[in-house]
């Protein structure tokens, strides 16, 4: 049994003895924080440094508020997380599987062969197995991830080619061998090498980096009104796609299911301290950015480029600066390169095989290998699974689990060796994992407020809470595809430079009114789901 009481101590009964976690002391506050801060360094890759710098570049300091609330926002659903987790003693991928398969047969049956040494061998079923079946939304959820980790995968590795471009001409040879060069050495951190030790290597430059960034922003001009103004939610014409971009770099999905896996050994109260401790610093750094990124000069007839950035930093702080910037860069899309791929298989592990079935067909295949006697005749026992090998396939280390890191890193390489343009790239990813968001989000709402997956029912705050931030993700991915779909019903080429006029069919406010309405629904409708569960809990 497990307590949680308001002063955060946690409890456990082991038979009649209760023994209580560890006291708080500076040093394991720092050892937690450390653990805690991999989520802002999953965070601040290139998809952050080129998104946020262009934010600042082309709506100046408009678009702050963005990213405080994308911060918080991860906060909570990383928070809630952590939560379901540490309560319910399963995985997110677990949860929503249990969730969303209630009422569906088995997938696995297990199926044992006598051999009594006269005659034919008979089969019986073994009772002992029991696993939910994975659900249409579990398989919608994988391949949602892939999609998401295949484009996020493409972000790291243009971003990276991108600060080698700001030392070095793009020419066709170099881009094509630093491409292949880099999707070979990320396979083999992933597949062979200590992904710990090389993030924290890395870790050590980004932090390097992000004293440039400070550093730099000092020297932009700041006027205290424009920043107070842009702490408010406002739109400028054309910036939904930069909107959701950085809502979507910011609180990143895959670090959802991060934060969860990290809650094994925690207390509620270290795991919500360190959440807070990595979303503050990702809110500190990417306002830095946008503030470096508004004192930027672009000609009105050129878009934002990586080298902007890197000119924009020799200039103010020298060329050791801005080379320190191109590694920093390098080195931080080079982490998220090696740890999303790895996050996303990990994430289809949990939905498609977690690791209690898996241990419990590893038991099972034991209890029938195992030799035994019947009658005083010798009894062998052989077990096969239906279909055969799938958990060992999906687990960390079988065939599945490496291929799907394979093909989602050689798909990054074959986008960076293509030339394409690094900041469309690096939109698209964000964009994606944007629409993709508030699925998650949804889905987790759900498990929380589900009985089958948590032992007792949400507070009325925290539900409250989470809900406003599962209504947010709607509201900027359905005000995305409004304005989208409004520039194509005028006539529009769908660039984000369109005039008022193109805006006929369906005007900016309206598209934000549409935007709250659809937000407003689907909020109502899990409002009633909560209520139907809150009835569950309480017979």
């Amino acid at each position: 049994m497990t307590i949680v009481d308001e002063n955060e101590l946690l409890l456990e009964t082991e038979g009649q003895e209760v023994v209580p976690k560890p006291q708080r002391t500076w040093g394991r506050e720092g050892v937690s924080l450390l653990k805690w801060s991999c989520l802002a360094a999953c965070t601040i890759g290139p998809g952050t440094v080129v998104v946020c710098a262009k934010a600042g570049a082309d709506f100046k300091l408009h678009l702050i508020w963005t990213v405080v609330l994308a911060s918080f926002v991860a906060f909570v659903l990383q928070k809630e997380a952590g939560r379901l987790t540490i309560e319910s003693k399963m995985s997110l991928g677990t949860a929503i599987r249990r969730h969303f398969g209630r009422g569906s047969r088995p997938r696995h049956t297990a199926v044992a062969t006598k051999d009594a040494g006269q005659g034919d061998p008979t089969t019986e079923s073994f009772p002992g197995i029991s696993v939910e079946k994975v659900p249409v939304a579990g398989y919608a959820a994988v391949i949602g991830v892939f999609v998401g980790n295949a484009a996020y995968e493409a972000n790291c590795f243009v971003g990276a080619m991108a600060a080698l471009y700001v030392l070095y001409t793009n020419v066709e040879w170099f881009r094509v061998l630093m491409a292949v060069a880099t999707g070979v050495a990320t396979l083999g951190a992933v597949l062979w090498g200590n992904v710990d030790q090389i993030g924290a290597a890395l870790g050590g430059i980004v932090v390097a980096m992000t004293v440039v960034f400070a550093v730099t922003a000092g020297y932009a001009a700041v006027d205290p009104a424009d920043f107070g103004w842009g702490l408010l939610p406002n739109f400028p014409s054309g910036s939904s796609i930069t909107v959701l971009s950085l809502m979507a770099t910011t609180c990143i999905p895959f670090n959802v299911f991060l934060a969860a896996s990290l809650c094994g050994d925690t207390t509620p109260g270290e795991m919500r301290r360190g959440i807070a401790f990595a979303s503050t610093i990702t809110a500190v750094i990417s306002v830095l950015l946008i503030i470096i990124g508004s004192d930027i000069d672009i000609p009105v007839d050129q878009d934002f480029a990586v080298e902007d950035l890197g000119n924009q930093i020799g200039a103010k702080l020298g060329i050791e600066a801005k080379v320190l910037f191109c590694v920093g860069l390098y080195a931080a899309a080079y982490s998220s390169a090696i740890t999303c791929p790895l996050g996303a298989a990990l994430t289809a592990e949990q939905i498609l095989a977690d690791d209690r079935e898996a241990t419990e067909a590893d038991e099972v295949s034991a209890s029938l290998e195992a030799p035994g006697v019947s009658g005083g005749r010798p009894t062998a026992m052989r077990y096969r699974m239906v279909p055969l090998l799938w958990l060992e396939k999906w687990r960390n280390g079988g065939l599945f689990f490496k291929l799907s890191m394979v093909v989602a890193i050689g798909t990054a390489v074959g986008v960076a060796a293509g030339n394409v343009d690094t900041v469309s790239v690096i939109l698209l990813a964000q964009v994606i994992n944007g629409l993709l968001l508030p699925f998650l989000a949804t889905s987790l709402f759900v498990c929380l407020n589900d009985p089958a997956v948590m032992p007792q029912r949400m507070r009325a705050r925290d539900n409250g809470v989470i809900l406003v931030c599962v209504a947010v993700t709607i509201f900027l991915a359905a005000h995305l595809v409004l304005e989208q779909v409004s520039i194509l019903a005028a006539g529009g080429a769908g660039s984000e430079d369109v005039s008022e006029g193109t805006h006929a069919a369906w005007s900016a406010e309206l598209n934000i009114y549409l935007a709250v309405g659809v937000s407003v629904v689907a909020a109502a409708g899990l409002l009633l789901r909560t209520h139907l569960a809150n009835r569950t809990f309480d017979g």
